[in-house]
């Protein structure tokens, strides 16, 4: 067998403790007659001191770059160097079984036709440990012609075919420097394909590490080197390169193109490939490649996204439409996000937990009157109850990110440009964890007075009130610290409702546990009235838990579990009275006179509905029997909704006028508060 020279080009940066293995496996190899190339990106000299291990072997050419040149340019820099009759690239974290070379040699010495062979891959994470089973595996196509591999490797590959060996003058042919880092081995690999025959050997003799997060992904947070704009965009522009290479390419004719692409059609709308996933939904975001459309008005663009659009149409499974369109409206909020401008004086609403979003388009009315422009962010289960369902605005904006997103981003700098930070929740339950925010976030480098945190129990504030802003729902005493009140009882656009002239309805929001509310009363007032024949009232019970109904109830009672906020707000607009259901007699209900609040009465204020409640509470709470019904024990409740039923329009007008006075006096209050607040920060 001829033993010609095999070039060997060895990117690095930062990585001597890596690089030192994948050095290790290139000088190793059973097939002698090469020459290695390195180019030394770091910032540092680590690497260059493990190169003094090396000095005697002839066949290492090492450079360490004065300034870092980038990785496409280092690219270059090796390619250029290369003087052997074949080329492969190693990156400075993986390695090669040392019989590689030698394999791969004998195989492109004996098919002259064949440009490039590569390996199997065999994956390894930072624990040594090695996975066998991904799906990613490197494809053979050595059998297969120009189209059909073009069609193989862009439909079921992961890319790993980039490490091969091939031959220089091909790949001299590619000029690295054309396009941006990511992608460009998609670009690459079809590059080859077109050039010629591409062969395989069966082992898994590349070893590829896998690290917690994908190249591109490789960002300091702190720092924002990442930018998600800066990760979508040239991903996309090399990829439609790579299709606009097969367009213009004079290595197979117009009729083979056409094959290509029908067979491309075919594959994306009727298939669902690991490619469609990886390629479309994970990197940009459909809206993307409209707008390349629009914009260049280019052919091959076109034939990229019409068959997303049609895969998603024809695709038999309705939960796998959704779950892609899910994954696609997600990466696109996050791509809104890292790419949108903040505008001066604008205020972050931020809610981590998957509860207390109800306090949000208040907050955001109040900001809005004061001049402010709002932009919030909630995690995706939260964002599909449509909390801003009924408000809309031109100042304010939504986010969709999940809890990891989340706390990345208080780390980059663009969280610094707005004015402040409101945190809709001081407590934060992640990782079924219920703790502190500034316990999760001890480190965090963003100007103390930006802060703005919403409590909604008692607390021992007094180690954090002079760091930062705290409001609460409610007057609620955290040892020497009270909170400002800001009370948040704005939903949007809802409709005032007089009461119903047949059947009355009475309504419940709230989670069925019996430390919050006892649902056993309504069961109890329930059988009072019809003992009494009294029949035209209902009863809807909105919230997380199980409750019993008597067989004798059903008919009164319509327990609708849980629901989104527009269903809720439907609810409440068609209801009449609010139902509390805080019992006198539990002592674990007292936390409500001092300790705690509830999002029930925001309701009452924001939707005029008037409360039934316990004398007990009423009076603590502000409210009174002009603009509510008080009862004093649990006896007197079902005569309280008998009350309700056979009030006078006349009565409840009057009710809900001095509701609607309250209302507003809450709100200029509170609107004031948070003014002298924003103005002492």
């Amino acid at each position: 067998m001829n033993s010609p020279l095999v070039s060997i080009g060895i990117p690095t940066y930062n990585r001597p403790h890596s690089f030192k293995k994948a050095l290790d496996s290139i000088v190793n190899q059973t097939y002698k007659n090469i020459e290695i190339i390195i180019g030394d990106n770091s910032d540092n000299y680590e690497t260059k001191d493990i190169m003094e291990e090396y000095v005697s072997d002839s066949r290492i050419k090492y450079k360490k770059h004065e300034t870092n040149i980038g990785s496409l340019k280092n690219v270059q820099f090796l390619l250029n160097n290369a003087n052997g009759k074949y080329f492969m690239f190693t990156a400075d974290d993986d390695y090669w079984d040392i019989t590689f070379i030698e394999k791969a040699v004998e195989k492109l010495e004996a098919d002259p036709e064949a440009v490039a062979c590569w390996s199997d891959v065999q994956f390894f994470d930072n624990t040594g440990n090695i996975n066998m089973d991904s799906s990613f595996h490197n494809q053979d196509v050595s059998k297969y012609n120009t189209v059909n591999r073009l069609i193989k490797i862009n439909m079921q590959s992961g890319w790993y075919e980039f490490y091969c060996l091939v031959k220089t003058n091909i790949i001299k042919s590619f000029n690295f420097n054309e396009f941006k880092m990511i992608g460009t081995d998609v670009v690459f690999i079809n590059h080859l394909l077109l050039s010629g025959k591409c062969l395989m050997i069966n082992e898994p003799l590349f070893h590829y590490f896998v690290s917690s997060t994908h190249a591109y992904e490789r960002y300091n947070y702190k720092s924002e080197i990442y930018n998600e704009y800066a990760r979508i965009n040239p991903h996309l522009d090399n990829f439609v390169k790579c299709f606009q290479l097969i367009l213009k390419s004079n290595k197979i004719n117009i009729f083979q193109k056409l094959h290509y692409y029908i067979k491309y059609w075919i594959n994306i709308i009727f298939i669902n490939q690991l490619w469609i996933q990886c390629r479309f939904i994970v990197y940009p975001p459909i809206s993307e490649y409209f707008k390349l459309v629009i914009k260049k008005r280019d052919f091959g663009i076109i034939l990229i996204c019409m068959p997303l659009l049609l895969h998603l149409l024809l695709k038999k499974s309705t939960k796998q439409i959704k779950e892609k369109i899910k994954n696609a409206l997600y990466r696109f909020s996050i791509y809104k996000f890292y790419t949108h401008s903040i505008k001066k004086n604008t205020v972050l609403l931020l809610e981590f937990n998957p509860c207390h979003i109800e306090v949000m388009p208040g907050y955001a009315k109040y900001l809005i009157d004061l001049g402010f422009n709002v932009d919030t962010i909630m995690i995706p289960k939260m964002s599909k109850e449509r909390v801003f369902c009924r408000y809309k605005h031109k100042n304010l904006r939504h986010y969709v990110l999940d809890v990891q997103d989340i706390k990345k981003l208080l780390y980059l700098k663009k969280i610094h440009k707005y004015s402040y930070i409101c945190i809709t929740s001081w407590h934060l339950y992640i990782a079924r964890k219920n703790q502190a925010f500034f316990n999760i976030f001890p480190d965090l480098n963003i100007d103390n007075n930006k802060f703005i945190f919403v409590i909604h129990e008692k607390d021992n504030l007094d180690d954090f009130s002079k760091c930062f802003s705290f409001i609460s729902l409610a007057h609620l005493e955290c040892n020497k610290y009270m909170p400002t009140v800001v009370n948040p009882h704005y939903f949007g656009a809802i409709q005032i409702t007089p009461k119903n002239e047949d059947v009355i309805h009475f309504i419940v929001v709230g989670n069925v546990d019996s430390s919050k509310r006892d649902y056993e009363l309504i069961n109890n007032a329930c059988i009072y009235l019809l003992d009494l024949n009294i029949t035209n009232f209902k009863i809807t019970i909105i919230g997380n838990g199980e409750f019993g109904i008597a067989d004798t109830l059903k008919n009164y009672i319509n327990y609708l579990g849980c629901c989104d906020y527009p269903t809720m707000f439907k609810c409440l607009e068609q209801a009449d009275f609010f139902l509390a259901l805080l019992n006198p007699d539990d002592k674990r209900h007292d936390d409500y006179l001092e300790n705690k609040t509830s999002g029930s009465f925001q309701l009452c204020y924001g939707f005029l509905k008037p409360i039934i409640l316990a004398e007990k509470f009423a009076i603590k709470l502000g409210f009174a029997n002009n603009d509510s019904i008080i009862y004093k024990n649990n006896h007197e409740l079902g005569n309280s909704l008998k009350k309700a039923i056979t009030m006078s329009q006349e009565e409840y007008k009057y009710i809900q006028d001095n509701l609607l006075e309250l209302s507003t006096k809450i709100y200029a209050k509170s609107i004031s508060n948070f003014k002298i607040l924003l103005k002492g920060n």
